[in-house]
């Protein structure tokens, strides 16, 4: 229940929230910005150590674990802060076009990226599935756990990307 839609539609009422109200102060955008960004780093970050040490596991094996977002009660903020740092990054898009934000998002690096960015989002699951198997069948095996993990991901990152490519030029155009 908690991942349907029916469940989720404060995400809906941040999206809403945009052009409905205004923001004045930059440093209220920017430090909302900030401290979503950093509490969702570290409140995953934490939990995924938790589960690395618990299960003997490296962190970025733990990482992506759905027991990462579920452990400590976890659930309960995690999508909220979520949607708070969306609502902060899209104002500021939206309203501050000059901004470093800005800037940085627009950087002819991420306009590729742009195109394709949904259709990694579809077709993750597929590659992280495909990475994990790659992953522990192979991987951890011959070489040291932290530079498997940096291998893996770089793999399952770039074979997303450029399947995401290809659907959006063959298919999605």
């Amino acid at each position: 229940f908690y991942r349907s839609s029916f469940f989720q539609f404060d995400a809906f009422f941040y999206g809403l929230l945009i052009p409905l109200i205004r923001i004045e102060k930059r440093y209220i955008l920017y430090a909302g910005y900030f401290i979503s960004l950093l509490l969702m780093i570290l409140s995953q970050s934490y939990n995924a150590v938790l589960i690395a040490d618990e299960q003997k596991i490296s962190f970025w094996s733990a990482i992506h674990l759905p027991t990462v977002i579920y452990s400590n009660n976890q659930f309960m903020y995690m999508n909220t802060l979520y949607n708070i740092f969306g609502f902060f990054l899209i104002y500021i898009m939206i309203n501050d076009p000059k901004s470093l934000l800005n800037k940085f998002y627009n950087a002819k690096v991420f306009r590729p990226i742009g195109k394709v960015i949904y259709g990694m989002y579809v077709y993750h699951p597929v590659f992280a599935l495909l990475t994990l198997a790659l992953y522990y069948g192979f991987l951890v095996k011959v070489i040291p756990n932290i530079l498997a993990d940096i291998i893996a991901i770089a793999i399952c990152t770039t074979a997303t990307y450029y399947f995401a490519k290809l659907s959006y030029y063959k298919f999605e155009i």
